[in-house]
C-alpha cells in the first residue's frame, strides 16, 4: 500500500464523531428559491470535499444550474474533538468562507463564518 493509500485509509478510519463518517451523498436544505443540491463528499488529497452533483427546485425536479459541477467545500481536515474544520463556498454570496462540519448520524451540521465573525450554519441529510 503506497504512503498516501495508507494516509487517506487511517484518515477515513480516524473520521471524528464515533466513527460516523462524512463520506457519501448529503441533501442540502432549501435555498432562497426553495432549490435543493445532492453534494457528493469524498477525499481530495489529505483532506475531504464536497462537490454539488445534481440540483433540484422546490418540487423536487432536476435542474441545471451553473453551480451543479462546483467544489462547494473544500480542505476540511479532522478536527478535535469531533468534527471537522475548512472552507465552504457559498453561491448566494459567490464568495468563500471559513467552516466547520460536524456528523450527528443522519445530519450533517455546517458552520460558515464570515470575516465580522458572524455564523450561519446549515443542517444537511445524508442520502446514501
Amino acid at each position: 500500500m503506497t504512503r498516501l493509500a495508507l494516509f487517506l485509509t487511517l484518515l477515513i478510519l480516524s473520521a471524528p464523531a464515533q466513527g460516523q463518517s462524512v463520506l457519501g451523498l448529503w441533501l442540502s436544505p432549501p435555498d432562497h428559491k426553495g432549490r435543493t443540491g445532492h453534494v457528493e463528499m469524498k477525499p481530495c488529497g489529505t483532506a475531504i470535499c464536497g462537490t454539488l452533483l445534481r440540483a433540484f427546485d422546490k418540487s423536487g425536479a432536476p435542474i441545471v444550474t451553473k453551480n451543479v459541477g462546483k467544489r462547494l467545500i473544500w480542505d476540511m481536515m479532522p478536527a478535535a474533538p469531533d468534527g471537522y474544520r475548512g472552507q465552504v463556498f457559498v453561491p448566494l454570496m459567490n464568495s468563500d468562507f471559513p467552516a466547520e462540519m460536524t456528523v450527528k448520524g443522519d445530519l450533517l451540521e455546517i458552520h460558515g463564518y464570515n470575516t465580522l465573525g458572524l455564523c450561519k450554519s446549515q443542517s444537511w441529510s445524508r442520502v446514501n
